[in-house]
């Protein structure tokens, strides 16, 4: 079983998104584990085999992301993110797909 680590910033309204998002993924044998802010997520991000990453507008933990998505990177853990348009990305160098 593949481990996925899913971290996003939605607006509350739209965290149903999400939930689809985890049943699908653990409908289909991976295991999941989502960002946990108050938390560190640092070790589950390293011990990870997908690192996915779901930013959108009007969101306030877009940095969160970002930084999330360096833990990943730093450990070799393959992934992506999910931008919707508008969002400024800095890094063009991270893989994103936008929508």
């Amino acid at each position: 079983m593949k481990n996925v680590f899913v971290s996003y910033s939605i607006e509350d309204r739209n965290l149903h998104l999400i939930t689809l998002l985890l049943e699908h993924l653990r409908k289909n044998n991976y295991s999941v584990s989502v960002s946990a802010q108050w938390t560190d997520s640092n070790l589950r991000i390293a011990n990870t085999d997908i690192f996915i990453g779901i930013i959108t507008n009007n969101s306030n933990s877009i940095d969160y992301v970002v930084k999330e998505w360096q833990v990943a990177r730093e450990n070799n853990v393959n992934g992506f993110l999910i931008v919707e348009e508008g969002v400024a990305i800095n890094d063009l160098s991270i893989p994103h797909i936008r929508f």
